[in-house]
């Protein structure tokens, strides 16, 4: 006998999953493309080999392997930094505002005074993180892991926080209004 037809199956979907998904595209519809323009990777590593920052607003940063290393102050605004890895790197004073992170690692990153205001994050990781003073002002943080975060004196206001794990993240003195 056959089983039941598609439409008949019990959905057991995550109505947060849901949200997450409607609010933000994932990182999987994102279009079929090389992850990286090999060329603006040379560029890049090369700077990063040099001890300079890569990129600037708007730069195409996807996929680069940025882990532990001196970026304050990069200025990112509006870059496209889809699935980088940031995890252990020092992004103080850096401005990210309206960046695309989705599917990056920033886990123990330290932002301490970033500009991150509209910046898209859903589902990242931040676990560990130094984020005081960072101002995420109408960020899309929807799911992102917040564990352990210093949010000390953040600005979160109009932040899509839906489902994000703030397990244990310091918020005091955080702004948290709408």
């Amino acid at each position: 006998e056959p089983g039941p037809r598609p439409e008949e199956t019990d959905s057991t979907e995550d109505p947060t999953s849901t949200a997450i998904d409607e609010a933000v595209p994932s990182i999987d519809q994102a279009p079929a493309e090389p992850l990286f323009d090999p060329e603006q990777q040379q560029v890049a590593l090369r700077a990063l080999s040099q001890g300079k920052i890569p990129g600037g607003p708007g730069a195409d940063l996807r996929g680069l392997d940025m882990r532990g290393r001196k970026l304050g102050g990069a200025a990112w605004s509006e870059a496209d930094l889809r699935a980088s890895r940031l995890d252990g790197a020092r992004l103080e004073r850096a401005q990210l505002m309206g960046a695309d992170l989705r599917g990056a690692s920033m886990d123990g990153a330290r932002l301490t005074g970033a500009r991150m205001d509209r910046a898209i994050l859903p589902k990242v990781r931040l676990d560990g993180s130094r984020m005081r003073d960072v101002v995420l002002h109408e960020a899309l943080l929807p799911g992102a892991s917040l564990v352990d975060v210093d949010l000390r004196s953040a600005d979160l206001r109009h932040a899509d926080l839906r489902g994000a794990n703030l397990t244990g993240a310091d918020l005091r003195r955080t702004r948290l209004e709408g």
